[in-house]
């Protein structure tokens, strides 16, 4: 054989070898970077559907607004009936932007008065992708290639952006930096006398980045850093009472069988009023109603003339 036989022959081998692997980095660039839809009933559609044993999976009008107000207004408190899934629908929206907006950033959630609540949090986060999907362009990613590193505590995707949760816990809120998300989830319900702690740590945790700051929470009493929130104007405020998901999520039976429940205050739990801290020894409007302050004109009685 010729020399140039030969050279011809290495050059067919090494070119031959060079496209396989100029195919392997563009398959494995594909599971780098899934390309994912950007609106949020359609990521749905590609991780799978929210359901509820006795619902069908499907993305309801409430769940995209909710969404749509996370990424226009960024900064949003959201005062919501129970049992109509917004706490996952933040979730969903959290992980959607952690393949575009918070790619490479930390995102913190504050959900729980102890550990093992948060922890169980970010389980549910997890889950959202223990089945894989199937990116737009039909490429197949497992668990293993979106999520690189889980802990109890911690969450790092492909793209190394790494979500973070803690318990309600003031002394415990100092996050990392680069901070593009906090979820402050069921902020009424923080156990603590002065809960504006907890919001007071979580702050300065944007500071460098302006990035998203959700509230989420069901009324609890006309007290607490919730309240107050509410009452302000720092935040878009988005209200979603029980009748947005009645006959989705919430049946009328169900609705019908909580309003006869004494133990429940169906103002509050279900259609979004202030009314009594489940705290509280007293109505806090029989209180206002009895407790009404006088002004002193006569002092005689307390300067003994």
């Amino acid at each position: 054989m010729s020399l140039s036989s030969i050279t011809r022959s290495l050059s067919s081998k090494i070119e031959s070898k060079v496209d396989k692997y100029l195919k392997k980095i563009e398959f494995e660039h594909k599971q780098v970077f899934p390309n994912i839809p950007k609106k949020f009933s359609d990521f749905n559609r590609v991780i799978g559907l929210p359901s509820l044993p006795e619902s069908p999976g499907r993305v309801f009008s409430y769940q995209v607004e909710i969404d749509d107000a996370i990424n226009k207004h960024h900064r949003i408190i959201i005062n919501k009936s129970r049992k109509i899934g917004v706490t996952e629908t933040v979730l969903r929206s959290i992980a959607k932007n952690c393949f575009s907006r918070y790619a490479g950033f930390n995102v913190m959630i504050v959900a729980g008065n102890r550990q093992k609540q948060a922890e169980d949090t970010l389980s549910r986060f997890a889950k959202l992708f223990h089945k894989g999907f199937t990116d737009l362009d039909g490429v197949k990613f497992q668990y293993r290639d979106i999520i690189k590193r889980k802990t109890k505590s911690e969450l790092v995707f492909f793209n190394d952006t790494k979500v973070s949760i803690y318990p309600a816990n003031a002394e415990a809120l100092r996050g990392p930096e680069r901070v593009i998300c906090v979820f402050f989830d069921e902020a009424a319900h923080v156990k603590q006398l002065d809960d504006s702690k907890v919001y007071d740590a979580l702050k300065p945790n944007l500071a460098n980045t302006n990035g998203d700051f959700i509230i989420v929470s069901t009324p609890n009493g006309k007290r607490g850093i919730f309240y107050d929130l509410w009452q302000g104007n720092d935040f878009s405020k988005l209200e979603i009472p029980y009748t947005k998901a009645l006959g989705g999520l919430l049946s009328k039976d169900l609705i019908d069988r909580e309003k006869k429940d004494t133990r429940i205050d169906f103002e509050q739990e279900y259609n979004v009023k202030f009314t009594t801290s489940l705290t509280s020894a007293f109505d806090e409007d029989i209180v206002n109603e009895i407790y009404q302050p006088k002004k002193v004109t006569d002092y005689s009685d307390i300067l003994g003339k």
